[in-house]
């Protein structure tokens, strides 16, 4: 560790990013990681952890400052963990992206530079980088407001705040708004903070599981016309119930929808299995291009709408239907991919695991007037397996799952289906570049990679690939 001890300010040239935008260091050959820091920056840095082979330390001053260094407009980015790369200019952050899907696919999923180079298509980035998401699902907390900082300022009176965690924290930064969210749900937030505010509700308490507010949920459509509340609450009854939907509906005309979830559990998971609607409608409809949309307190929905047209518009143009075609869509949540292809398409099946996703999913077929869709509940390799064993053949099948990718199960039964063309719509470039190799080393060929940012300011990347079989 080069003689390094914790506390310890160094002056370090920043060389790159990692995946996780750290400016990286070298110290006498021992590995830095600035969070903050950009390349070509010479900074100061306080050491905050050392490991074996490498470490952390914390910005404390930029001494030479990069011409990609852009000033965060949010007053507690340097606290508060929803943002990760608000310091960076737009082409700093498209290419930096870039990069995470370059190194991800050469690294982990062991393809040449030269192929990845030939296939990776410049980044679809948002025209309008601010006020994007469509929903916000902030934490309540009793606690002391940061002081730190010449941009840190809060309200240190009240004893409810809402906010999102602070960075390796499950301290919330305090907020009065967030330049990410559309002005409907930033109205939403402030106004469901200062109702209960004033009805002397008590935050949630994580370490002794007391109080009653846990979180605040607030979404709203594309047009920012409508908006649903929900609060997540300890216990299934507030005392106060009807005296917040009274006082919200003063303060928001736009509320449709006001509701209760209950949370009984000491658990970091957000949602328990009960809702109860207070007020108003159980959802909105929303839409993404033509097609309109259910969307209920849990609904897996695009928080990016436009970059959502975008992003369905790479799947659509991969696809290339003629009209004849058979298209399965595999997590297709509440079927909007699947809807968005079925115009184009001779018959789409959805799959999916959650009851209520595929109730909304075969609802929405109907909103839309759809009837060659339809969407079948079960776990992905199970449903797939019977419908390559009963069906005609798949022309085009499509993937969007979580995070964590495709179960070995999942892998394994769609090369075994062996579609014409085979759509991969990616979160996470490790996992897509995990599965890509196997899918790779099973008989298929990539053909393009285009990643999408449908999230701005964050390090998060979304990714569609288009595989046809060899």
């Amino acid at each position: 560790m080069a003689g390094l001890t914790l506390g310890q300010v160094l002056e370090v040239d920043i060389t790159s990013l990692n995946s996780e935008a750290q400016g990286i260091a070298r110290h006498e050959g021992y590995t830095l990681f600035v969070p903050g820091a950009l390349p070509e920056e010479t900074v100061l840095a306080r050491i905050t952890k050392l490991n074996p082979t490498y470490g952390f330390a914390a910005l404390e001053r930029v001494i030479q400052v990069s011409p990609e260094r852009a000033e965060p407009p949010c007053p507690i980015y340097e606290f508060c963990g929803g943002c990760q790369i608000q310091h960076m200019v737009p082409s700093l952050q498209n290419s930096f992206k870039e990069q995470v899907v370059r190194e991800a696919l050469v690294r982990i999923g062991r393809f040449p530079d030269a192929l990845v180079e030939s296939l990776l298509q410049p980044i679809l980035s948002m025209a309008h980088p601010w006020r994007y998401r469509n929903k916000a699902q902030v934490p309540v907390q009793s606690i002391e407001p940061y002081t730190t900082g010449a941009r840190a300022q809060y309200d240190v009176n009240s004893e409810l705040a809402i906010g999102f965690y602070a960075r390796r924290s499950h301290r919330i930064a305090p907020l009065e708004g967030c330049p990410l969210q559309k002005s409907a749900v930033e109205r939403g937030m402030i106004a469901a903070r200062d109702v209960l505010r004033a009805l002397g509700a008590k935050p949630y308490d994580e370490t002794k599981h007391t109080g009653d507010i846990r979180h605040i949920v607030v979404r709203t459509t594309r047009d920012e016309d409508e908006l649903l509340v929900a609060l997540v609450t300890r216990t299934p009854r507030l005392p106060y119930e009807q005296a917040f939907v009274r006082q919200l509906r003063d303060r928001l005309p736009e509320v449709k929808s006001i509701s209760i979830n209950v949370q009984s559990k000491q658990s970091n998971v957000i949602f328990g299995p009960e809702t109860r609607l207070l007020w108003g409608e159980e959802r909105l409809i929303d839409r993404i291009g033509s097609m309109r949309f259910y969307v209920s307190l849990r609904s897996f929905f695009q928080v990016t709408p436009a970059q959502t047209d975008i992003l369905y518009d790479v799947v659509r143009a991969y696809a290339a239907l003629s009209g004849e075609e058979t298209v399965v869509d595999v997590y297709s949540g509440v079927g909007t991919i699947a809807l968005s292809l079925a115009p184009y398409a001779r018959r789409v099946i959805g799959i999916e695991s959650v009851p209520d996703a595929v109730r909304d999913a075969r609802e929405n077929a109907k909103l839309n007037g759809v009837d060659h869709a339809s969407f079948i509940e079960g776990e992905a390799e199970v449903v797939l397996d019977q419908i390559v064993r009963e069906s005609e053949p798949i022309d085009v099948l499509i993937v969007d799952p979580p995070r964590k990718g495709l179960a070995p199960e999942v892998v394994e039964v769609i090369l075994q289906a062996r579609p014409k063309r085979f759509i991969y719509v990616s979160c996470n470039p490790a996992t897509l570049a995990r599965d890509l190799r196997l899918f790779v080393d099973g008989g298929y060929r990539m053909e393009k990679i285009q990643p999408v940012d449908m999230f701005p300011q964050t390090v998060h990347v979304e990714c569609v690939v288009l595989m046809s079989r060899v």
